[in-house]
């Protein structure tokens, strides 16, 4: 009896039929036809499940498809018919990198180069996932051996660069990045970074240029046009800067950084709202950028929303609940709107995290005191002291509140700490004469009292210079020209000296906030004159002319400082609110500026 030949699936393909096929996806694959290619080595595998090419190559495709999960599931199986391919634990370590599994994809191309030391791409893989997990000197050194391999590799060469510039080296990354151009003068990505390292060694003009030449490579190039208005922001071009960011944010609305920077740029122009409304879209795109967050809540305090600040730091705060600084700044915001014992509480839950914070321990005392509580302020700037004695500003606040507690002999010693505050508001006088500390005889010399700080302090400090005189000395008393004529008559007063003119001849000198310090002045000898200064005749009757007669006691009240004092919120009553505390009383105000009811004065 003739035996039967066995039978066969109609729908299986012989094994001639599959090869045709895959050579035929392999086709699609090589042209970009990634749908077509899928579908066939998907075929493929639907009848031989374990065909290691059509596993290996579809993993690619999925790879290409930023499809990570599967490409590292198909190239596992992959491994398991050819445990001994060497591309194949590459090509699984590209896809571990696409999951951020960063230290098994090192593992995996490790396992390649056991197979394949020479392989360029895996050794320039395996750097990139390295530089990912931070080990930038193990990253260079992979990047060392792939360029070793393949010289003429323009990618490896910006890895090499990107790698030398996050270990700080910049000279080096910028040969690297030359290297990379030189190979493929159209590498956008390469001028780019380039242009970047340009921009951190300050030299902008360049780093200009050079994003310029990527965006001319790619007119698609976001990230390019951001770093460009950032290197214009740089440069003091604040208006071409706006213009770079809405370039990148036209390629790419969800660019994080160009809408954060962006804001930067305005903020910088004086357009706080549109800054916030920048720093508020780059927190919608991304939730936690703690950065936005800071900058949209100190915009809001210079601009004088002090309680949308005061939310903003408390966003933060819920965000990052052991970030001191959030903590700090918020007391600094609830200072500012007299909240001092909030301010204090968010000052003690700073140092609670970061006990070290000189700054956090002056600005608690600096609550303190305008709580009234000296000793415990004058114990908080004695820890900031200890941690930064070289503080002049700490030191200077301490007098303060000495002073404030009637402890003279400490607190005017302390006082002249203020000469070595870089932002102290008075000048120093230059002059080469020795400053007079009480110490030197004036017997027949000529001595230089001059005025610091605000109206007032001259005003109430001048009194000294007829103790001075009693010493024997010659008086010359500097004040501002808007005090020459309320200081004429000061008894003596030997010369009147207009602040910002030439200086006459002198001996010695002494500030007039120094002159407490030389006197050794406390309580018991205050020089208290009751009547030091005097108005002229033609004023005092000008006045009673303004006023009228006198029919009851006149009371003058100082409510309005300075304006442009940073502390003026606190020295200043608006007038109407003044006026509601005083009903019944008929007053008259002349100023030197406009008067609105409805502003602080």
């Amino acid at each position: 009896m003739q035996s039967r030949a066995p039978a066969h699936s109609s729908t299986a393909p012989t094994r001639q039929a599959a090869q045709a096929e895959l050579s035929r996806a392999v086709l699609h694959h090589q042209r970009g036809e990634l749908a077509q290619a899928e579908a066939i080595y998907d075929e493929i595998l639907k009848h031989q499940p374990e065909h290691p090419d059509a596993l290996h190559l579809l993993g690619l495709v999925c790879l290409q498809r930023n499809q990570p999960e599967r490409a590292l599931h198909l190239l596992g199986a992959a491994i398991a018919q050819r445990p001994t391919h060497a591309k194949l634990y590459c090509d699984q370590g590209v896809a571990l990198h696409g999951l951020a599994r960063y230290s098994e994809a090192v593992a995996s191309y490790d396992q390649c180069l056991a197979l394949q030391p020479a392989d360029a791409s895996a050794h320039l893989n395996r750097a990139l996932a390295l530089s990912e997990l931070g080990e930038h000197e193990a990253a260079l050194a992979a990047l060392d051996r792939s360029l070793a391999l393949k010289a003429d590799d323009a990618q490896a060469w910006l890895s090499h660069g990107n790698t030398l510039r996050a270990l700080g080296r910049v000279d080096a990354a910028l040969t690297s990045y030359d290297r990379a151009i030189a190979l493929a003068e159209g590498y956008a990505q390469a001028h780019c970074n380039r242009a970047v390292v340009l921009k951190e060694l300050g030299r902008l003009d360049e780093a200009v240029a050079g994003f310029d030449r990527a965006i001319a490579l790619n007119p698609h190039y976001a990230l390019a046009y951001s770093n460009r208005g950032t290197a214009l922001n740089l440069l003091g071009q604040q208006a071409g800067s706006v213009e770079s960011y809405d370039r990148a944010i036209a390629i790419d609305p969800k660019h994080t950084e160009a809408h954060y920077n962006r804001g930067n740029a305005l903020l910088a122009m004086g357009q706080t709202d549109a800054a916030v409304a920048s720093y508020e879209r780059a927190i919608a795109l991304t939730p936690r950028y703690v950065e936005a967050h800071y900058s949209r809540a100190n915009a809001l305090q210079a601009q004088g929303q002090v309680d949308a600040a005061i939310a903003g730091f408390e966003k933060i705060i819920s965000l990052w609940p052991d970030d001191p600084e959030a903590y700090f700044n918020r007391g600094n915001a609830l200072r500012e709107v007299a909240r001092m014992r909030e301010a204090v509480q968010s000052y003690d839950q700073a140092l609670a995290i970061n006990p070290t914070h000189a700054e956090t321990h002056s600005n608690r005392g600096v609550a303190l005191q305008e709580l009234a509580e000296l000793e415990a302020a004058i114990a908080s700037y004695e820890s900031a002291i200890a941690l930064r004695p070289e503080r002049a500003n700490y030191q200077w606040n301490k007098s303060l509140a000495l002073l404030m507690a009637g402890n003279f002999s400490q607190g005017w010693r302390a006082y002249e700490w203020r000469w070595k505050w870089d932002k102290f508001p008075s000048a120093k006088l230059d002059t080469t004469q020795p400053q007079w500390s009480g110490q030197e005889s004036l017997a027949g010399k000529t001595i230089l009292l001059h005025a610091e700080q605000g109206f007032g302090d001259s005003i109430q400090f001048c009194r000294y210079a007829a103790p001075v005189a009693a010493l024997g000395a010659r008086v010359i008393l500097q004040v501002p020209a808007e005090l020459m004529r309320v200081m004429q008559g000061l008894q003596g007063v030997a010369q009147l000296h207009r602040q910002g003119a030439a200086l006459p001849p002198f001996d010695l000198h002494c500030p007039l906030l120094s002159l407490p310090l030389a006197f050794k002045t406390d309580l018991s000898n205050i020089p208290a004159t009751k009547r030091y200064l005097h108005s002229d005749t033609s004023t005092l009757q000008r006045w009673s002319a303004l006023l009228g007669d006198k029919t009851r006691a006149r009371i003058g009240l100082a409510w309005s400082g300075r304006p442009s004092h940073t502390n003026d919120a606190q020295r200043s009553i608006a007038l109407a609110n003044l006026l509601a505390d005083l009903p019944g009383w008929r007053w008259r105000s002349r100023l030197s500026r406009p008067f609105s009811p409805r502003k602080r004065l």
